[in-house]
């Protein structure tokens, strides 16, 4: 359904839309929706949430074209309920084609697998923060991209203790605002659609290596929850 919709967005579009920049414009729907103050309230009663203006862009440039985003409404609804039915965790942003896309040279982009990253995760073995009551910190300052590492990780910590994602502090870093929604999104809709709690997620838009500050010593630059 998500495909059929994206296919038909590009063929009935006014902006000359192309496929990556209906999956961009579902994440940035999807982020919108979730960052309003309302809902966070509601699924979030005990949590706090922050988040820098240019995170969230109105999507204005659909204003003169009602067909295609009548189609990016439902698109985007069908993004959410695949993320209902998927496992939690999953890297749904892959399943509907993202990873594929034509992604910057320049600033070197390039999406890692869910299969590797949770591979990788695996080869860790087990975790034996969560056998205790100890928090653990969990990030990914190469990048986060859409969020594969920190989805596999919380993929395979679920399987080993799901009662104890509560202790779990999961932190990133990526410079392309596109890539720090993604992964806030991912993160987010499945604690809320599998009803688990995180302990926290905190992302930050900027440089891992000149931007060190920014992000280790306070920064507005971030979005997080606990």
């Amino acid at each position: 359904g998500i495909q059929k919709n994206i296919t038909r967005m590009v063929q009935v579009s006014r902006m000359g839309l192309t496929e990556q920049q209906c999956l961009i414009d579902i994440s940035q729907l999807s982020f919108n929706f979730v960052c309003s103050q309302w809902f966070w309230r509601a699924a979030f009663p005990k949590g706090a949430m922050f988040n820098q203006d240019f995170m969230e862009q109105e999507l204005t440039s659909y204003k003169k074209d009602p067909e295609a985003w009548a189609l990016l409404q439902t698109a985007t609804t069908d993004y959410w309920e695949l993320v209902k039915l998927c496992d939690p965790f999953t890297d749904v942003m892959h399943l509907i084609g993202y990873s594929s896309q034509k992604l910057s040279k320049a600033m070197g982009q390039f999406l890692t697998p869910p299969t590797v990253a949770e591979y990788i995760n695996r080869l860790t073995g087990s975790i034996p923060e969560l056998e205790t009551s100890e928090d653990i910190l969990v990030g990914d300052f190469g990048g986060c991209g859409a969020g594969s590492l920190l989805l596999g990780w919380l993929r395979y910590a679920h399987e080993l203790h799901p009662t104890r994602l509560n202790q779990v502090h999961m932190f990133g870093v990526d410079l392309d605002p596109k890539m720090v929604r993604m992964t806030a999104l991912q993160i987010t809709l499945s604690c809320i659609f599998h009803n688990i709690q995180l302990g926290s997620l905190s992302l930050h838009c900027c440089h891992a290596i000149i931007d060190y500050s920014h992000y280790a010593f306070g920064s507005d630059k971030f979005l997080a929850y606990r």
